[in-house]
């Protein structure tokens, strides 16, 4: 079996969550932006936003298909660190988790929804931040980097550099 490459590795991560949010998700952080022209650069993990905050809903409801019962989605959920933090006065409740291909998704949810675009990707329709959003957050994070938890130098770096290489720093 040929080996993936990280490309077709976060192509199919990116329809693995389309489908198990149900297109209820709003793709953001530098797969957004690579996705609106914007970096071009290799992507490693991705980010999403969703409206629907799967912390309160009772899960009998609202499962997604992929999982077959309450007891899969709760494990998939705890794979990583949850989190709750604010964006400019916006609570933002995130959890991780890890696709089939491997590729770790920062899912958040965040009850204002998030300004998006559609785009077709690999056939699909989905959903993407525009850039504006996601620079701002990036310059959030920059600016506050100091007192996030879990934010290493690297991280820093790379943020930096995408601001730089887009004209936003």
């Amino acid at each position: 079996m040929a080996k993936q490459t990280q490309e077709s590795k976060i192509a199919k991560t990116v329809l693995w969550v389309n489908t198990i949010f149900k297109g209820k998700v709003t793709f953001c952080g530098s797969f957004g932006l690579k996705i609106n022209g914007k970096i071009d650069r290799e992507v490693h993990d991705i980010d999403c936003i969703t409206d629907k905050d799967w912390y309160a809903i009772p899960p009998h409801k609202y499962i997604p298909k992929k999982f077959s019962s309450k007891d899969d989605f709760y494990q998939v959920m705890a794979i990583g660190n949850s989190a709750k933090f604010y964006v400019h006065g916006v609570l933002i409740k995130c959890f991780k988790l890890v696709s089939p291909q491997g590729i770790t998704i920062d899912v958040m949810y965040r009850p204002d929804g998030v300004h998006s675009s559609e785009h077709e990707f690999e056939g699909v329709k989905i959903k993407v931040e525009r850039p504006e959003s996601a620079i701002e957050v990036k310059h959030f994070y920059l600016e506050n980097f100091q007192n996030m938890q879990g934010c290493t130098g690297q991280s820093y770096e790379k943020h930096k550099q995408d601001l730089i290489h887009m004209k936003a720093f």
